[in-house]
């Protein structure tokens, strides 16, 4: 392999990154894809236009906390109840993403003792970028 490769190779080697969802979303969420705006807001100040991300799986998981939700009025006794079923995390392999639509989420800030960060992605995370899962309880 010529240095040019190598480096090219590294520069595309990203890390993956998680996304916490209602268990009750993930047969729709391995035929579609993750969309932009999801199934339903967990969040008032959530964008529609945007799939959110973190880098750690506890840090994704905890979207679904129901101490943490604030649903909008609209959709907060759906989401109350289709919580019983749990939640997923879907590890997601940063490398299938494009790049140009992924950034820091303006609504957090990174811990840089950590390294915790959480991201927004403005496009469609397919299916084939899914490379692992875990159920989890609410």
């Amino acid at each position: 392999m010529r240095a040019a490769e190598i480096i090219l190779e590294m520069a595309y080697d990203y890390e993956p990154l998680y996304h916490a969802t209602l268990r009750a979303f993930e047969p729709s969420i391995l035929k579609s894809g993750l969309l932009p705006g999801g199934n339903l807001r967990m969040f008032d100040w959530s964008d529609k236009n945007y799939v959110y991300l973190s880098n750690y799986p506890d840090i994704a998981s905890s979207f679904v906390d129901p101490g943490v939700i604030e649903p909008d009025a609209e959709h907060e006794k759906q989401i109350l109840e289709l919580m019983n079923q749990g939640g997923v995390i879907f590890k997601i392999d940063q490398n299938k993403l494009n790049q140009r639509m992924l950034r820091a989420d303006p609504h957090f800030q990174r811990d840089d003792d950590t390294g915790e960060e959480t991201y927004i992605y403005s496009g469609v995370i397919p299916p084939s970028a899914i490379i692992g899962k875990e159920y989890f309880n609410i």
